[in-house]
């Protein structure tokens, strides 16, 4: 980035402009792409990425319904959100786009019996839930959505926002099926985390479909997508991504990870399970505090004077209703919070660094640099390892 400042070439340019940069990352990335994705549109972000693929579809089909999977997420400008499959970033702003549907994600037969409606335009889906806690389809489930959108004429959008660009252990997990969509839609980590940047890639037909004449090819724009300085960091992302051979380090560490994790899930039984792919992994907590507050209440009733109990007991249905709910919600916001002791243990007597996925709190993601070494992993395993220790001690 320093060099190209230094050699001080135009930065935001229209599009109309042909600018340079962006022209070559948009001729990489149609290189690179599985299934002849050869036209790219370029904007600012993932969401705007979804938006960009949303409008594209729509554009290019006489149809006017959108499919999408429970317990997805694809961001949250409000196309984006429309089909994001999570009721708590939803509720607050609806109503949303109309004819936005959802469907069970991983369930072709769902998608079958939606397409033969004959009215949708679109199935957008991710290749892995991300957010949705790293949940990994039935294997062989992107090759069903392939034929199937064939089958009824629907566009398939495929998000690789998270998934892509090595993430897996491959390039586009959707090569682990050896299949690709009309549309994908890349970010994060396409310009290595330096400039906001998103692609919204698609086949010949179906750009031409949307805005291939004068009257249509300026329907969709974005102000500072596709400039150059955004285009010169993704440039340098994947010649990085190619020449350390980042694909296969991250399939190679990240076996490595997931065993030493279900070493850990194996021991531990506040560990659910690990799962994931590649370095796209994440390991799901419980730690059961079901009955733990009513137990409180008794043990502190027991030594106040005046009998509380009693005067429990003879409170109205309606007011031990409200009492039993609020002690569910406590016991639940504890089954979170279990997840939030570790990470701070982590954090503070490791020096390592974590995070929740956004639609579960009792999920942690572990998506590290696609450099990270062997010996790395190894120091995250036995840190991981002694905060499980420290726990299953103090639950004990």
């Amino acid at each position: 980035m320093q060099g190209y400042l230094q050699a001080q070439f135009p930065t935001f340019i229209q599009y109309l402009s042909a600018p340079l940069h962006a022209s070559l990352l948009a001729q990489r990335l149609a290189a690179l792409a599985p299934g002849g994705l050869n036209r790219v549109f370029f904007s600012n972000s993932g969401t705007e990425a979804v938006e960009a693929a949303l409008k594209l579809a729509l554009a290019a089909s006489d149809k006017r319904s959108v499919v999408y999977c429970d317990n997805g997420y694809h961001g949250k400008t409000l196309g984006a959100l429309s089909v994001t499959g999570r009721a708590k970033h939803r509720t607050p702003f609806e109503p949303l786009l109309p004819r936005c549907d959802s469907l069970p994600f991983g369930d072709l037969h769902a998608l079958r019996r939606r397409l033969e409606q004959g009215d949708v335009a679109a199935f957008i889906v991710e290749p892995i839930q991300g957010e949705g806690g790293v949940i990994l389809p039935p294997p062989g489930y992107l090759a069903g959505v392939r034929a199937l959108c064939d089958e009824f004429d629907c566009l398939w959008i495929l998000d690789e926002i998270q998934t892509g660009l090595g993430r897996t252990g491959k390039l586009f997990a959707c090569e682990w099926d050896n299949t690709a969509p009309d549309i994908m839609v890349l970010s994060k980590s396409l310009s290595g985390g330096l400039v906001p940047i998103g692609a919204t890639l698609s086949r010949d037909a179906v750009w031409e479909r949307a805005y291939g004449d004068i009257d249509s090819f300026a329907l969709h724009t974005s102000t500072f997508g596709g400039g150059n300085f955004a285009a010169a960091a993704a440039l340098a992302a994947l010649d990085v991504l190619e020449q350390d051979g980042l694909c296969a380090n991250a399939a190679e560490v990240g076996a490595f990870l997931q065993a030493g994790l279900q070493h850990l899930v194996d021991r531990y039984p506040f560990l659910v399970a690990v799962r994931g792919r590649g370095l796209m992994l994440a390991i799901e907590f419980h730690q059961d505090m079901r009955g733990g507050v009513q137990a409180l209440v008794k043990e502190l009733a027991g030594r106040i004077p005046g009998q509380a109990m009693a005067t429990y007991r003879m409170l109205s249905g309606a007011a031990r209703a409200h009492l039993e709910a609020a002690a569910q919600a406590l016991e639940q916001n504890l089954e979170d919070m279990f997840v939030l002791r570790f990470m701070t243990k982590l954090s503070e007597e490791h020096g390592v660094l974590t995070f929740v996925t956004a639609n579960n709190n009792r999920v942690m993601r572990i998506q590290p640099p696609l450099v990270l070494t062997r010996e790395e992993a190894e120091c995250f395993l036995s840190a991981f390892a002694s905060v499980c220790e420290d726990l299953a001690t103090f639950q004990s």
